[in-house]
């Protein structure tokens, strides 16, 4: 037994010794870019005042499966519509599932694999005894101390206007992406995307897309998060969150 655990001691020591040596030969990457190197200038302000009239519309799905408010998701289709009149006059978009959103950004070199953009529309619902805890009505969309307030603003309309917003200015410099770009806005995604996101993802599989990058809501920026970190970090998150049945 002793001969056996000294054995299973030295290839625990050999595999560690590979694994320092191996980190060891990872070269080192790339400078970051220059200082004075192109920015892309964002009128926060304007950014700002639209997330929070996304956040003004009641856009809540129910994990108990409960009927949602299909106005407020067509309100804020159409707000979407408003908001970003050059996106709606250069890229297609499909109401797909029912309520969720499909945006086609045609590339100029179809050789390329295209890339998909994901977010969600919908939030969750906010119970009667936590209204209290709130400093600002979780729908208010309030605009003050620094910040939007409101349900989405963090999960997730924030990502899906970031986005637009992106695409907006992009468009209006000029900008033509060389490969096709989707951008997939789910309308159930807190309940689990029985419909919308499944419907997504059916509708661009029996198109035959095979996209180079899917990129979906990730995580945050925070400050103090991070043990040993003072310094604002972003959260990246790497791989999908599964799930687990218990009984």
């Amino acid at each position: 037994m002793k001969r056996l655990l000294g054995l299973i001691a030295l290839v625990i020591v050999a595999l560690c010794a590979v694994l320092v040596v191996k980190t060891m030969q990872v070269p080192a990457p790339p400078p970051a870019a220059a200082a004075g190197a192109e920015r892309i200038a964002v009128d926060s302000a304007t950014a700002a005042t639209r997330l929070a009239g996304a956040v003004r519309f009641k856009t809540v799905s129910y994990l108990s499966g409960d009927a949602i408010d299909t106005a407020a998701f067509k309100g804020l289709h159409e707000f979407f519509v408003k908001a970003f009149p050059k996106v709606h006059g250069t890229l297609s978009r499909e109401v797909v599932g029912g309520l969720s959103l499909l945006y086609t950004w045609k590339g100029t070199d179809p050789s390329l694999a295209p890339v998909v953009l994901m977010g969600h529309m919908d939030v969750v619902p906010v119970p009667a005894p936590n209204l209290k805890e709130w400093k600002h009505d979780p729908f208010s969309g309030d605009v003050a101390e620094g910040y939007v307030w409101g349900r989405g603003t963090l999960d997730d309309k924030s990502t899906t206007l970031a986005v637009l917003e992106a695409a907006e200015n992009l468009i209006a410099s000029g900008y033509v992406p060389p490969r096709t770009i989707y951008f997939s806005f789910g309308h159930d995604e807190e309940n689990g995307g029985r419909y919308g996101a499944r419907t997504l993802v059916d509708t661009l599989v029996a198109r035959g897309v095979k996209p180079a990058l899917i990129l979906d809501e990730g995580g945050f920026m925070a400050t103090g998060v991070i043990p040993g970190i003072k310094a604002t970090a972003a959260i990246v998150g790497i791989a999908e969150k599964g799930y687990i049945s218990l009984r």
